[in-house]
């Protein structure tokens, strides 16, 4: 399995932070890679999995587990840096450490062919409500629906347990994983021309000043020469 040779996945326990290697077990049982006591942790309670795109925590047997304050389904799910991870009454923290200096220091968004350039946060949370820093009006996409975060130069997206998912590549991600050079990430978008729907990718990035920008290039657009998005990338905005 392919993994990250920049950045290093780590699990926080009780202001310990314990390198993550290709495979970690859990549980109450002495035989697991980290052992969790209490009564309410299973001998052997979940299974943490690391990838090209990060730690996927998998649990055993009628373990159960929140994430973040929420409940989670018997499927493994994608962490990203910051996640809580609840196993019983002890708390698992995820983070990153740099092995080497980050290859893209800049972030931008652009549309296709030299359009228009849009500086964004660090962090941009996508969903329908109106407090989202992209706001998307759409009844399939939840008031609270992702977000999309740069930590120590690497990208991450990660879904808030929305109705109707978050794709990566076509592939929908439960939890979040981290975000590649090419890797396209389909949104409806709304523009100030109205609501459009296209899909892109993330080419590169950048930062200027307090704020992050990413490279983005379209790789669907709707044949409709009406969309709003046509009109966004004619435009100066």
């Amino acid at each position: 399995m392919l993994q990250s040779t920049d950045i290093e996945y780590l699990i926080i326990l009780d202001e310990e932070r314990i390198p993550l290697r290709e495979s970690v077990t859990l549980g109450r049982h002495l035989d697991n890679d980290l052992v969790l006591a209490g009564e309410d942790v299973l001998d052997y309670h979940l299974r943490i999995e690391l990838g090209q795109r990060g730690p996927n925590a998998i649990p055993l047997g009628d373990s159960t587990l929140r994430l973040n304050e929420r409940d989670l389904a018997d499927e493994k799910v994608g962490l990203v840096p910051g996640d809580r991870l609840h196993v019983g009454q002890q708390t698992l923290e995820v983070e990153i450490a740099r092995r080497h200096e980050p290859d893209a220091q800049d972030w931008q968004l652009n549309g296709p062919g030299g359009g228009a350039v849009h500086p964004l946060n660090d962090t941009l949370s996508v969903g329908r409500a109106e407090d989202n820093a992209l706001q998307l009006q759409n009844d399939h996409v939840s008031r609270h629906h992702a977000r999309l975060f740069q930590h120590l130069g690497a990208v991450f997206v990660q879904d808030f347990g929305s109705s109707n998912g978050t794709f990566v590549n076509g592939q929908r991600i439960i939890g979040g994983c981290r975000l590649l050079h090419g890797d396209e990430v389909s949104f409806d978008i709304s523009t100030p021309y109205g609501h459009a729907e296209c899909a892109g990718r993330i080419v590169w990035t950048s930062k200027v000043g307090a704020f992050y920008i990413w490279g983005v290039e379209f790789t669907r657009l709707p044949d409709n020469p009406e969309d709003p998005i046509h009109q966004l990338i004619e435009s100066s905005f």
